[in-house]
């Protein structure tokens, strides 16, 4: 739940949610989700914008969690969120399905015109 940036709804999960979690918001449902996703460990796991529905606060916080329990094990993680590209041992910029650049986060961001009009809007 730390991980995926959900321990604060820890509490309030004490009582009965509704079907398909519709009385949690949609950054809630989306912590959970990964919560679930990052209990069952799996060999590979595949991200699509995990983020999306929460704060900048609540990002980093998921970013350095992903980061820290899935460090040994792959991640692919699709998105344009600094937060999240800044966690990664490997950025690989895709244009029109092609690979267009490679590298990390700080290099990218630093050197690279297309990356940072994509991620550092």
């Amino acid at each position: 739940m730390t991980a995926a940036g959900a321990a604060d709804l820890i509490d309030e999960l004490d009582r009965p949610l509704a079907d398909r979690g519709q009385s949690l918001s949609g950054g809630q449902r989306q912590r959970l989700g990964l919560a679930r996703a990052l209990l069952a460990e799996p060999p590979l796991l595949v991200l699509h914008d995990p983020s999306t529905a929460v704060d900048a606060v609540t990002e980093e916080l998921l970013a350095e969690g992903l980061a820290e329990v899935r460090d040994g094990l792959t991640t692919l993680v699709l998105t344009s969120s600094p937060a999240l590209l800044g966690k990664m041992h490997r950025v690989i910029v895709v244009s029109d399905g092609e690979v267009v650049a490679e590298g990390i986060h700080a290099e990218l961001a630093a050197g690279d015109v297309a990356y940072q009009e994509a991620v550092l809007r």
